[in-house]
């Protein structure tokens, strides 16, 4: 655990923990596979009446399901729990823009790459809220425990990050809480819910 003022921030490293990555297709329509075949199209395409076997190249004329596509593996986690509730209205946004300004701050902060950790949010609905980092290479990189032990440094940068961000704090940008893999939540990403969040969080430690 870290404690900083009156606040205590728990943190726990999960070696090898077992993920499951989802693809839920474009615009979450999944995808349409053939059960005979293979063959693939979106979910939101209409299915042809013959399709080509990817693997023989001969016509086939096979029904499809509707599917998401998984993928599991096993990897290092970083589960960071606050003492504070995600606040406000929608409890959601304010817990992705956190994860997001933490997750950009850990890239500044420690020089890993964007592509090498992701985040996840356990729950919206708690007395205490948590965050997990997710190191992304399989069989992890060692980035889970590297984030455990900056973990201050990366929390005030996140602050500073959000805090000093020029876009408008009803929305986020490239600059502070938003990247290419977190397109599907950028309508959720408010650089504001962060900064205040922050300021909660502070608060209690005796920071800045």
């Amino acid at each position: 655990e870290v404690e900083l003022g009156q606040s205590v921030i728990t943190f726990a490293v999960m070696e090898r923990a077992s993920m499951v990555r989802i693809n839920t297709g474009p615009h979450d329509n999944g995808f349409k596979v053939c059960n005979w075949c293979g063959y693939s199209i979106s979910g939101g395409e209409d299915w042809p009446e013959k399709h080509e076997d990817p693997v023989r190249k001969k016509s086939c004329s096979g029904h499809a399901s509707f599917l998401s596509l998984a993928h599991r593996y096993e990897t290092d986690v970083l589960r960071i729990t606050f003492p504070i509730s995600w606040e406000g209205d929608n409890g959601q946004t304010m817990a992705l823009s956190v994860l997001y300004a933490v997750l950009q701050s850990a890239s500044n902060t420690l020089q890993i790459a964007q592509s090498n950790i992701d985040g996840a949010i356990t729950s919206y609905h708690t007395q205490k809220s948590s965050i997990d980092i997710i190191d992304t290479v399989p069989g992890g990189a060692g980035f889970a425990r590297l984030i455990a032990g900056a973990l201050p440094e990366v929390l005030r940068e996140a602050k500073r990050l959000v805090d000093s961000c020029e876009c408008g704090p009803e929305t986020s940008c490239y600059s502070c809480l938003r990247r290419f893999s977190n397109q599907r939540v950028h309508d959720h990403l408010e650089r504001g819910a962060a900064a205040q969040y922050f300021k909660t969080l502070f608060h209690n430690m005796g920071g800045d």
